[in-house]
């Protein structure tokens, strides 16, 4: 007597079940690691390009949690500073 789950014209048992479930979350896992490192890679690309548009101030800029919370996302933290590389930028052409 076949054990297991049935699956159209096959049965699916346990361990492949486990499997399947495990592997799955690995995809998910990877997926995510590299969504993030490509979140950290445009917050790095966004904070060079601040300081060098501020070499003086652009590192203590950032620092400051007033500006930039330490707490928030990566996403709020690459708004923040693309938003302050705009108003660098506009101050340079005027």
């Amino acid at each position: 007597m076949p054990t297991g789950i049935s699956n159209g014209s096959h049965n699916v048992s346990r361990s492949q079940r486990e499997f399947l479930a495990y592997w799955k979350e690995a995809g998910a896992k990877e997926e995510r690691e590299k969504r993030l490192r490509a979140l950290q890679v445009e917050q790095y690309r966004a904070y060079q390009e601040l300081l060098k548009l501020d070499p003086e101030g652009g590192e203590a800029w950032f620092d400051d949690d007033a500006n930039v919370p330490a707490f928030g996302s990566i996403r709020e933290r690459i708004e923040i500073l693309k938003t302050r590389i705009r108003e660098l930028r506009e101050v340079r052409s005027e």
